[in-house]
């Protein structure tokens, strides 16, 4: 049986609003990520969406600004073994 890591993260939005959060974004994700690695050349990333990431997963180099501009779900699978 394939085990599940569910993480919930959250970005609070201050007084200046999203708009402010959104003109930072470089990259939007969501939906299902397979085999992808983000980068601090492409960062910050902006989840938009729910995101499941599947198969060969996902690498995250140092470096990479990772924004929620709601609240969304983001699943991973445990790879702990």
């Amino acid at each position: 049986m394939r085990k599940w890591l569910f993480l919930t993260l959250t970005l609070v939005l201050g007084a200046t609003g999203s708009a402010d959060v959104q003109a930072q974004c470089t990259t939007y994700k969501h939906g299902t990520i397979v085999g992808e690695t983000w980068t601090a050349a492409d960062s910050p990333y902006c989840v938009d969406g729910d995101t499941y990431v599947a198969g060969s997963g996902l690498k995250v180099q140092p470096g990479v600004q990772v924004l929620f501009l709601s609240n969304y779900k983001f699943r991973a699978p445990d790879m702990r073994r």
